[in-house]
């Protein structure tokens, strides 16, 4: 028997969804820039072109990053940010590593705030693309 949770799961009423998670992609190779994503997979050197907001209040948590290649010597750091300021929600992928993660700290984001990934990545030996995931948790409003 499908719970009201299914059915509104099947309709994009996420909102009464316990979580589930926003992906994104850089789109292209990281070398050498500041560049802010978007959750969907979109890339822009500008922060305003990336943003997105969610139609309800929710924790946003789990960050997760991975390149398809080292970079060769330098680091990469990943950050939330939420009307435009840096959140704690942060990770440092640390060459040779090809990922990382932030798993303790939570961004709590009121509906309509706009959100969306930085990625600073340093002049590397390796151009990179990319990739990764956060947790939305719904909050009852």
């Amino acid at each position: 028997m499908a719970t009201q949770l299914d059915r509104d799961a099947r309709i994009g009423n996420f909102a009464s969804a316990t979580k589930f998670m926003l992906c994104f992609n850089s789109q292209g190779t990281l070398d050498n820039e500041t560049a802010y994503i978007s959750f969907g997979g979109y890339e822009a050197a500008a922060e305003a072109e990336v943003n997105i907001a969610l139609p309800f209040d929710a924790l946003i948590r789990g960050l997760r990053a991975n390149v398809h290649l080292a970079s060769g010597d330098v680091d990469d750091a990943v950050t939330l940010r939420v009307a435009g300021a840096s959140t704690g929600l942060t990770c440092t992928i640390v060459d040779p590593a090809t990922a990382a993660s932030d798993l303790t700290h939570q961004v709590y984001v009121t509906a309509g705030q706009l959100f969306c990934i930085m990625v600073v990545a340093p002049d590397g030996t390796n151009p990179r693309t990319l990739t990764g995931s956060v947790i939305v948790e719904p909050m009852a409003g």
